[in-house]
């Protein structure tokens, strides 16, 4: 069997962060996260800007899903730093697609993402995931470094799959998986 229900209930700590289940009231943040250049530049989604009415409206339709969303929180401060979400993509809840972001600047580099991750996943494929996937542009060096680093391996790319309206270019999408059986 997959992940519970109601995981957004769930407070999963790392050893420099902590995640807790989002909420409409942090819809102005992450609006604001995905309206940052290098956060945008780096989403496989081409909608900018994202309002905060957006954004409460896929928060809300994703817990109505009982799809998990966190927050990324940083440990020592408390202080919100990015999120993690995934789609669920099959009936078990075991096969999951990972979307995330670290919003905050000043955070990147330092391990955050890692640590959060990490944490998520150790706690899913703890309660049963089977298999998490995740995408990203071919240009994503950090994030396929740190996607190789938690251990997925690239199983197939998209050709031409991305499009940026701003510079009508199209990109090729990598395809990464990662078993349970795999992560350590």
């Amino acid at each position: 069997m997959g992940i519970p229900e109601n995981i957004n209930t769930a407070k999963i700590r790392g050893e420099k962060t902590l995640l807790n289940g989002i909420t409409g009231e942090d819809a102005q943040t992450v609006a604001d996260w995905k309206n940052e250049d290098e956060v945008f530049r780096f989403a496989l989604s081409t909608d900018k800007p994202v309002t905060v009415e957006s954004q409460r409206a896929d928060i809300a339709r994703t817990l109505r899903a009982d799809e998990p969303y966190f927050l990324i929180r940083a440990l020592e401060t408390r202080k919100p730093i990015g999120y993690v979400r995934f789609d669920i993509l099959d009936n078990e809840r075991s096969k999951l697609l990972l979307r995330y972001a670290l919003g905050e600047p000043e955070y990147r580099g330092k391990g955050f993402a890692f640590d959060a991750l990490h944490a998520v996943l150790k706690h899913f494929f703890g309660n049963g995931a089977l298999r998490v996937e995740a995408e990203c542009y071919d240009f994503n060096e950090p994030g396929l470094k740190l996607l190789k680093k938690l251990g997925f391996s690239i199983e197939g790319r998209k050709r031409k799959a991305g499009y940026y309206y701003s510079t009508c270019m199209h990109f090729d999408v990598l395809v990464l998986g990662l078993l349970g059986e795999e992560f350590n």
